[in-house]
């Protein structure tokens, strides 16, 4: 026989693939919005932390504590700059999506203000102070621990890289620009300089950063589980109606209107008693397949319950809902999903059909998220009395 030889190139290749798909990817639907949530978290915490930070030089005057030049200067000048700096993020972060780049940014930023901190007792004159300070340095530990809230692994990678980067800048600076042999100063300040020293505080961080990677990873995989229907792989309820809260809190806002659709799978207590809990399990399977397959980007798509679907379409109309729920009725209606047949005697097509309930809030009546599912759930009734296998709505 003929042996297929290896070909490392391609091997190569094919992981260099996957890792560009892992840097560059979006990652899941959910763990954006749970990172967009702790974004939001990060901005105003950020906000009111610069703002108390002017507590400081106004605790100062008041109480006419002595202070140089250059410490009115920095007390005043960086809180008030980067409070502003955390205003214009604060307020990018509640309009609406945020770009993939802005986590990347925002952690970067808060990690550069540290350094910033650092290199303005250069500026002051003050370099041992800059490569050995005690609080200031540790600044750099929050930053990294804040960048976990993004469930984003790059946030903490990049967010380590500015940290080592910026530190160790900030010590060749100094090194290069002051004497920092000089026993005495070293003596008055805050110890002597030590490259070695600086070695290890740049391990720290890195190790730092590579453990809030690990708690990311770790965390967003419980996180996809949370919110993951174990039997179809569908989003389940609880992230549901988490989903149809924030489409009404965007309602609020713009106005959009709101659709949601409850399909059923008809008869399937019989599917149970002819093929089996094991087939009604393949069943729903195949049904939130074809569901799946037919869902849109923008729609949430969820195991409502035992055999029931919900689709949540934000921005549709009433009429665009109905065509959708039609669309996936015909759709079940079509795939007749294989069964396992019992005797190990190969698998079996079971034909199924599902009923639907389609409501708006383009209704009167309809301005809340109870109002609107109670809506759809009655007309998912109604087509069950109706006869099954078909729609209703407005």
């Amino acid at each position: 026989p003929r042996v297929r030889r290896a070909q490392p190139g391609r091997a190569l290749v094919g992981v260099v693939r996957r890792v560009l798909a892992a840097v560059l990817g979006r990652g899941a639907p959910v763990l954006v919005r749970a990172g967009a949530a702790g974004e939001r978290l990060l901005a105003r915490a950020r906000l009111w932390l610069f703002a108390g930070l002017l507590l400081i030089p106004v605790a100062q005057f008041a109480t006419g504590e002595t202070m140089a030049p250059w410490e009115r200067r920095a007390l005043v000048g960086y809180p008030i700059g980067a409070l502003a700096m955390a205003a214009l993020i604060d307020w990018r972060a509640r309009r609406g999506r945020l770009p993939r780049s802005f986590g990347l940014l925002s952690g970067a930023f808060d990690l550069t203000l540290v350094t910033a901190a650092l290199a303005g007792f250069c500026v002051a004159g003050q370099p041992f102070t800059a490569v050995n300070s005690n609080v200031t340095f540790e600044l750099y530990f929050l930053g990294l621990a804040a960048t976990t809230l993004r469930y984003d692994w790059r946030v903490c990678a990049l967010g380590g890289a500015v940290a080592v980067a910026g530190y160790a800048g900030v010590c060749a600076w100094a090194a290069h620009a002051f004497d920092l042999s000089d026993a005495a100063a070293a003596a008055a300040g805050y110890g002597d300089f030590r490259w070695s020293m600086v070695a290890a505080r740049c391990v720290l961080l890195a190790l730092a950063a590579a453990l809030a990677a690990g708690f990311v990873t770790h965390a967003a995989r419980l996180r996809v589980r949370s919110v993951r229907d174990r039997l179809t792989g569908l989003t389940n309820r609880a992230y549901f109606d988490e989903r149809l809260a924030e489409a009404f809190e965007l309602r609020a806002r713009t106005g959009e209107p709101v659709a949601v659709v409850l399909l059923d799978v008809d008869h399937f207590k019989q599917v149970n008693d002819r093929h089996g809990h094991a087939g009604g399990d393949a069943v729903l399977r195949g049904v939130a397949a074809t569901l799946r397959a037919h869902a849109r980007a923008s729609d949430v798509l969820a195991r409502h319950g035992g055999e029931e679907f919900a689709l949540l379409l934000p921005g549709a109309t009433g009429e665009a809902a109905m065509a959708r729920a039609e669309a996936l009725r015909a759709a079940v209606a079509a795939a007749a999903p294989p069964v396992a047949v019992a005797g190990g005697q190969g698998t079996a097509r079971v034909p199924v059909t599902a009923s639907a309930g389609v409501a708006s809030t383009e209704e009167p009546t309809v301005d809340d998220a109870v109002a609107l599912m109670h809506r759809a759930d009655e007309r998912l009734y109604r087509a069950k009395r109706a006869g099954r296998n078909r729609v209703v709505g407005a």
